[in-house]
């Protein structure tokens, strides 16, 4: 997955406003990028809605109250890590744009790359989404991302569908159902967890997983063997 950017600035300090720690802070960086990593690490250890503010702010050697400085609220440390990730699939649909010319090769370039990167992210997609839906004001950047994502994807099915390469369908539904299967591996896989996830690589299930889907949509599903090749990593 792409290295996460966290280059937003903290909010406006107010006159007088403390910071107090409760250690040294001895790491280089912007304090709130070092919160940001931290509650990334708790987040995957011991999930999101475990975590707890007092928790992060002790990982990064910090009063609690100090913490508020920089993030409101746990669903805003949160935000600031998933509207990065939330952008690695629109820096793919992006990129298949440029490499390929047909729909077909595109989408299982998507798919492909898509689940390999969700394969990596360190915690559950769908609480994420859980949190999103019962807190939406702090996640605008978030949904808007997630909407633009399903344009990109739909407009490929269409685009499919125009040069008679896929079925007749509604795209945006099967831009749904794909976006939906790549997050679904995410949930189950995780490294060295279970059989499958030992066996196979994020590439191979991302490989799986793309084969699956086209399968569903071309109108001849002969021409995958040369479609592997053309999107297989560089």
């Amino acid at each position: 997955m792409a290295q996460r950017r966290f280059d937003e600035r903290p909010r406006q300090r107010r006159s007088g406003a403390g910071r107090p720690r409760k250690t040294n802070r001895t790491g280089a960086g912007p304090v709130d990028a070092e919160i940001v990593g931290a509650a990334a690490h708790l987040f995957a250890t011991h999930g999101i809605g475990a975590t707890t503010m007092a928790q992060i702010a002790e990982a990064v050697g910090l009063e609690v109250s100090s913490i508020y400085y920089y993030f409101g609220s746990k669903h805003e440390v949160l935000e600031r890590i998933v509207v990065d990730v939330n952008r690695v699939p629109l820096r793919i649909a992006a990129e298949v744009q440029v490499e390929f010319s047909d729909a077909t090769r595109r989408l299982h370039a998507f798919i492909r790359r898509d689940v390999a990167a969700l394969c990596d992210f360190p915690f559950d997609f769908n609480e994420i989404h859980r949190l999103a839906r019962d807190d939406s004001g702090n996640f605008t950047r978030y949904w808007a991302d997630r909407e633009q994502l399903l344009v990109e994807v739909g407009a490929i099915v269409r685009q499919g569908i125009a040069e008679d390469e896929f079925r007749a369908t509604d795209p945006e539904l099967a831009a749904l159902t794909i976006l939906a299967n790549d997050e679904a591996v995410q949930n189950w896989y995780r490294p060295s967890t279970g059989e499958t996830a030992a066996r196979l690589s994020p590439e191979q299930i991302g490989l799986y997983i793309a084969d699956l889907a086209l399968r569903g949509l071309l109108v001849d599903a002969d021409v995958l063997d040369a479609v592997r090749d053309d999107t297989a990593p560089g």
